[in-house]
């Protein structure tokens, strides 16, 4: 063997050397705090009792220099949409996403009437077009006129639009199960689709439910002349008042209940609705560690957990995700670990880096809290899933998350509202408008996005006029009909 000289590196190497540890340490502990922030947030963020957070941003001089404050945050907008957006490729491809005719329409809207009001409108459109569920815009000072209450409330059927409650002072002019068929001269489907322009969803059903329930609660005129079908078949033509204020609430009669409920069916059959995923609302959860997360969440983690004990000995379950508008992924995923392996994939996020967007590493069912071992009362058996165009944020994350992993799966009902993605707000620059929208992807544990998209039904089922008359949950008929085969 060649005997090596003895060679002591020079003082420059051994200082480059050292800096460059540092340098690499530094950086492995800004992409650890960056996940860890990263991670943190999405969980904040879909909380819907979080007030977001304000992301800041440096907008370009040419808008900061722009004369007009209307025209300078129509653009400013376009800049964040461009810029922070994360779904803006994804919604180009799925439904023409074109955030230059968007920006074009609100400014023309401003040409032929520059004032706050016809700028706040336009906003909302620009907006509302992204097609994204968990988008807002709130106003310093909201110039919108104040709205006023149809005398009824309706519903979406099988048929059309169907009078569901009738306020007593017009009993004697509409009935329950008339089918709207015109709004002062306008097809109660064009009505819609205006409407469904100033609204946030992320799906074609989502917004046409959402525009129903927008037009009902804030409409904008005062009196509502109304052509009905009855349910005798006639045709008939009726003028109603829209007040400012209603002496009482209208009651909403065919609406499913949405809060928790556990109960048997016949059959050994466990139902579940978890009612929603929300924490507590005045726990200030946003603000929270992880670990405190978890210590004001252990109350719900513990309820989804005894009624997995409960219902140990059913030979199928039903869960029920309709109308469920999410929460916080940890007690999605509370619920997932019960029902599929927990050393699986619950979701996977798309950050932005510098470089571009990025595929984080996947979050598992099983991390920290809610434990890496299979909880007592796991149940792998038949399993049935209720949805709707209800189903959002974090019910959509369940629902993707046991469509891919769970092997025996059936969903019945509609297609859920297919929105999911940490929203964060932003707040334009010269109007101080306050706009929030999607700023992470989520993918589903199969690797598909999840927004726009959402789960289809393998059985859809849509309740007609004489189910909803007649108090039947057809939707959840059909569950336990399937089961029998």
């Amino acid at each position: 063997m060649k005997s090596r000289p003895d060679h002591k590196p020079s003082i420059r190497r051994t200082v480059r050397r050292d800096w460059l540890g540092l340098a690499l340490l530094v950086l492995a502990v800004s992409v650890g705090i960056f996940l860890e922030r990263t991670w943190s947030e999405a969980e904040t963020l879909r909380s819907s009792q979080a007030w977001l957070p304000v992301e800041p941003v440096e907008f370009d001089e040419s808008i900061l220099a722009e004369p007009n404050p209307f025209a300078a945050d129509i653009r400013a907008l376009t800049q964040l949409i461009q810029e922070r957006f994360s779904y803006l490729e994804h919604r180009r491809k799925l439904d023409g996403l074109d955030i230059e005719r968007l920006e074009a329409a609100a400014l023309a809207e401003l040409r032929a009437d520059d004032d706050e009001l016809t700028f706040q409108r336009a906003v909302k459109r620009y907006v509302a077009g992204l097609h994204d569920g968990h988008a807002f815009v709130s106003f310093a000072e909201n110039r919108l006129p104040s709205n006023r209450h149809w005398p009824f409330t309706a519903l979406l059927v099988a048929e059309g639009v169907m009078v569901d409650g009738v306020h007593p002072d017009v009993a004697e002019i509409l009935q329950r199960g008339d089918l709207v068929l015109s709004v002062n001269g306008q097809d109660i489907g064009g009505c819609l689709a205006e409407v469904a322009l100033e609204i946030y969803a992320s799906t074609d059903l989502a917004r046409k439910r959402k525009a129903l329930k927008w037009i009902s609660h804030w409409s904008r005129t005062e009196e509502l002349e109304l052509r009905l079908e009855g349910l005798d078949g006639s045709v008939r033509e009726v003028s109603v008042p829209c007040p400012l204020h209603l002496p009482m609430k209208v009651a909403r009669p065919g609406v499913l209940p949405s809060e928790r409920e556990a109960r048997w069916l016949p059959g050994r059959i466990a139902y579940f609705r978890p009612g929603d995923f929300a924490p507590p609302a005045d726990s200030g959860f946003s603000e929270l560690s992880r670990a405190e997360r978890d210590e004001v969440l252990s109350g719900s983690y513990d309820k989804i957990h005894r009624t997995f004990l409960d219902f140990a000995m059913a030979r199928a379950w039903i869960l029920d995700l309709r109308g469920n508008p999410g929460g916080t992924d940890l007690l999605g995923r509370a619920l997932v670990s019960h029902l599929v392996e927990v050393d699986q994939t619950y979701y996977r996020l798309g950050s932005l880096w510098r470089s571009g967007w990025k595929l984080m590493p996947p979050i598992l069912i099983g991390e920290e809290a809610i434990g890496e071992e299979e909880p007592d009362g796991a149940f792998h058996g038949k399993l049935i899933c209720l949805i709707d165009a209800g189903t959002f944020s974090v019910a959509d994350n369940v629902a993707a998350c046991l469509d891919d992993l769970h092997p025996t799966i059936t969903f019945v009902g509609e297609n859920t509202g297919g929105g999911t993605g940490a929203p964060r707000s932003f707040i334009l620059p010269r109007t101080k408008t306050r706009v929030t929208f999607c700023t992470m992807r989520v993918y589903s544990p199969d690797g598909e996005l999840i927004e726009g998209v959402g789960v289809a039904p393998g059985l859809p089922v849509l309740r007609t006029r004489a189910d909803v008359l007649a108090g039947r949950d057809t939707v959840l008929e059909a569950a336990l009909k399937r089961l029998e085969e």
